[in-house]
Order: C-alpha cells, then structure tokens, then sequence
C-alpha cells in the first residue's frame, strides 16, 4: 500500500512510519472490538464479511472507472502518465 500511496504523494520517512504505526495500530484494536461483538451478536461477522466486499468491489469498480478515464486510447488502457519499461538481458563473461 506505501507503494501505490508513494505513486501519488511524497511519502518521507516520517509520514510513511507514521502511515504503517496508525495500520497497525488499528489492526491491535480491531479484535479487541470485535471480540465484544461476538459474544452479543455471532452474526456480526456475516455482516462484516459482506460489507468488507462491497467495499472491495467498489473500489475495484472506481479504480477500472479511473483507469478509463486517464486511457491514452492506445487500446491497452494505460495511464497517460505510464512509463513504458524494456527488459534486457545481460549476460556476464568469465575471462579464462
């Protein structure tokens, strides 16, 4: 995720600690929070589990909405903005 955020913003070290200390601190309450609801509730993780989706698909569905936007037209759907990449081989030679 620091990755896709760096793409779009200038994450110095500070802010991207900063970034990865508040997921996980979130990731330490979360049971704690859950484990409440379990006992009250069982079916909360059905509930959950359906809306982690929804949101998963709504995203997918905005960043394939994005990505058509900012298609160059090429018929490959890159972003206008895409750095094409070569791959060469290099090849090491031992002399004898």
């Amino acid at each position: 995720m620091n990755a896709f955020t760096e793409r779009h913003l200038k994450l110095t070290d500070r802010v991207a600690s900063f970034y990865t200390f508040i997921g996980a601190g979130i990731s330490l309450i979360t049971p704690l929070i859950l484990g409440q609801l379990f006992h009250a509730f069982p079916g909360v993780l059905f509930i959950i589990a359906f809306v982690f989706y929804g949101v998963a698909i709504g995203c997918f569905v905005l960043l394939r909405l994005w990505i058509a936007a900012t298609s160059s037209g090429n018929g490959q759907g890159a972003p206008k903005n895409a750095v094409m990449v070569e791959v060469v081989e290099v090849t090491a030679y031992q002399k004898s």
